[in-house]
Parts: C-alpha cells; sequence; structure tokens
C-alpha cells in the first residue's frame, strides 16, 4: 500500500467529465447587419463531454517530502510490529521458562518428600521402641505433611504453567507439553554492547526516531506551499450547443488543448505559515518523545542486566552450598538413626536442602527473565 501511494504523487491524474443541460432564455440580439432578434422563452440545450489530463512538474519538492512521509511512516510501523512480535516471543520463552521452574520444583519437592518419609520412618520405630517421645513422631507426621502439601501445589503450578504456555501459543488444550529439565539461559554481551544495541536497534526508540524524520518530511510538504507550482495541462473536449432562437442556432465544437499553468500563493492569510509552524512543534514533540523513549528503555535494560549479573553471580554459590546441604543431610540421616544427633538437627538439615533447591529455582527463572528481557529491549531478541 506505502508503495502504490508514493508512486501516486509522481503520476498525472486523468479525468473525464460531461455536462447536459435543458433550459428557456429570453432572448434579445442585434447583428452587426442591423438584425434584430427578440423573442422570449426560447429553449436550448447544451452538451459538453471533455478528458482533461494534469501533470505536475514542480511543486516545490511537495511529492519527494510525501514520499518520504509514506515511507517513513511504514518503517516506523514496521519496527513497531517488531518490538510487538519480540514482545510475544519474549512471552512465550517466559512462560517455558516457569513451567521449566515448576518442573524443577516438582523434583526438588519430590526429594524432599522422600527424605521426610525416611526421617518419618526412622522416628516411627524408634518410638515403637520407645526412644522417640510422641511429640518428635507428631513433628516427623506435620513435616512429611507439609512437604506433600507443597508438592501437590507445585504440581498444580507446573500445570497452570503448561496451560498458560498453551494458551499463549495458541495450541489445543489437548496438546502434551514437554520441557526439559535444564533451563538454559542466553549469555548476555557486556553492557555498553548491550547499550549501544539498544540506541540503534531497540523497536520502541528506531519507531520513534522514524516518527521524527516523517514529521521533518511533513515540514517539507507544507513548506512546499511558498514555491510555485507548475503543471502541465492537456485535454480533448466535445461542445454541442443548440438554442430555438438568436443568430446562430446550433454550435457544435470538438479539439484539443495543451499548455502549462504556473501558480504562486502571494497570501492566503497566514494560513501556510501557521501550518508550518504546527508541522515544527510536532517535530519538536517527537523529538522529546525520542528522548524519553531512550532514557526509559536505557533505564530497565541497565535494571534487567543488573538482576542477570547479580543472578549469575548468586547461582554458583547456590549451587554449593546445594552440594554441601545434601551431603549433610544424608549424613544426618545416618546419625539421628543410629541416635547420635537429635530430632531437630534431622529435620534442619533436611529443611536447608529444601530451602536451597527452591531458592535455585527461582534464581534461574529470574535470571533466563532478565536475560530474555536485556535481549528484547536492546533489540537484539528479534532481528
Amino acid at each position: 500500500i506505502r508503495s502504490k501511494q508514493s508512486r501516486s504523487v509522481y503520476m498525472p491524474t486523468a479525468d473525464v467529465q460531461s455536462t447536459a443541460t435543458r433550459g428557456a432564455n429570453n432572448v434579445s440580439q442585434t447583428t452587426a447587419s442591423g438584425v434584430v432578434i427578440n423573442r422570449d422563452n426560447a429553449g436550448f440545450t447544451n452538451m459538453n463531454a471533455a478528458a482533461v489530463l494534469q501533470w505536475t512538474l514542480f511543486d516545490g519538492f511537495r511529492m519527494y517530502a510525501v514520499d518520504d512521509q509514506f515511507a517513513l511512516m511504514a518503517q516506523s510501523e514496521r519496527e513497531r510490529a517488531r518490538g510487538q512480535f519480540a514482545m510475544v516471543i519474549s512471552d512465550v520463552m517466559t512462560k517455558y521458562a516457569a513451567a521449566v521452574v515448576a518442573h524443577h520444583q516438582v523434583r526438588d519437592l519430590q526429594s524432599a518428600l522422600a527424605l521426610a518419609e525416611k526421617r518419618f520412618a526412622i522416628v516411627q520405630r524408634r518410638n515403637d521402641v520407645g526412644s522417640a517421645s510422641g511429640t518428635q513422631l507428631s513433628q516427623a507426621t506435620i513435616d512429611k505433611n507439609t512437604v506433600m502439601s507443597m508438592l501437590h501445589r507445585a504440581e498444580t503450578n507446573l500445570a497452570n504453567a503448561k496451560t498458560a504456555l498453551r494458551t499463549t501459543m495458541a495450541i489445543a488444550d489437548t496438546t502434551p507439553i514437554g520441557v526439559d529439565t535444564v533451563l538454559t539461559t542466553p549469555t548476555l554481551l557486556s553492557l555498553h554492547a548491550l547499550l549501544d544495541s539498544l540506541a540503534k536497534r531497540s523497536p520502541d526508540v528506531v519507531s520513534a526516531e522514524l516518527a521524527v524524520d516523517a514529521a521533518k518530511a511533513r515540514e517539507r510538504e507544507l513548506n512546499a506551499a511558498f514555491w510555485p507550482r507548475i503543471d502541465l495541462t492537456g485535454g480533448y473536449q466535445y461542445t454541442n450547443n443548440t438554442t430555438e432562437a438568436g443568430f446562430i442556432l446550433d454550435n457544435r465544437t470538438t479539439g484539443w488543448n495543451a499548455g502549462l499553468t504556473l501558480r504562486y500563493n502571494l497570501f492566503r492569510g497566514q494560513a501556510d505559515q501557521a501550518a508550518s509552524e504546527l508541522a515544527q512543534v510536532e517535530t519538536q514533540r517527537r523529538e522529546i518523545l525520542v528522548r524519553e523513549a531512550l532514557r526509559e528503555q536505557r533505564s530497565r535494560l541497565e535494571q534487567a542486566f543488573e538482576r542477570y549479573r547479580q543472578g549469575t553471580g548468586m547461582i554458583a554459590t547456590e549451587l554449593s552450598s546445594l552440594q554441601a546441604a545434601q551431603r549433610n543431610a544424608a549424613a544426618a540421616l545416618v546419625s539421628y538413626e543410629e541416635g547420635l544427633i537429635a530430632d531437630v538437627e534431622a529435620r534442619q538439615s533436611q529443611q536447608t536442602v529444601l530451602d536451597i533447591a527452591l531458592r535455585i529455582a527461582q534464581i534461574e527463572f529470574d535470571i533466563f527473565v532478565s536475560a530474555v528481557e536485556a535481549l528484547r529491549i536492546s533489540g537484539t531478541l528479534v532481528w
């Protein structure tokens, strides 16, 4: 569509016109030979048909400004569409990550439930022989049931995450969704490289910059009114006039014409100047929008990158802590079964493993979302 609009400003216009008129006049004519004609209510018939061609040769470069304006507006809309497409992709990736993390939480809670059940079995055997109190047995039961409830909630969250992913991807509810066991996070470049890409590739920023250029083209279009306009004109016409009274009763003509017309607006009540000034104001407004978009997107990018940096720094520490906690929990369970440590120590070691595992799942999700957000804002998620 933009291409058709752009080409139209360079092309001539062609029109066909026709009129047919029937009426009556009171005629009074005196010819050079002295003949006098007077007649009331004399009928007449006029018919006219013409083909008219007009081609603008020069209009103060208005046609080029209009062409540029259409092109820039189309490019701006394409950038906005790219931004919306990137938003959809980001949403799909985020929902998929949520499903993977929910799967990790289910896995971690299943492991925690296995440990809680082993501890419960140990407490129950010790209670049977009188070496563990009923309070300890009740606490082991509560802990096992708590982990079981958390597991049920995590399984529900996983099902809901898969449903949300199906909805976003517009696939049937019956379609099975499989998620990977590993959440692969995109690797970000340096903050400087992302900020440089933001200025050049961000759909919001680029679209706003193109809108500024379109506004400047609009200024050139309106300023063309201060230049003369030259048109090539041509036409072919047929005319037939018939009267019931007068010196000439029938007049029929056919012919063609061609020429140039020059038009220069000397004064129009300063309307052209006012329109030009308003266009300048619109350009300035759009330039402000570019600066605001760049500032807002830069702030959001820096925040996303900082969350990504902090998360990647924390995840290694948490993974190391998890390995140590798992070793402690396994050793504590053996020691507890042998009666070497108190129940509270075994319980605390198992709770520590669960807390760290759930934290790691949340950190992995935050890192992934931050990376995707940084790529989307910088304009590198969708090329």
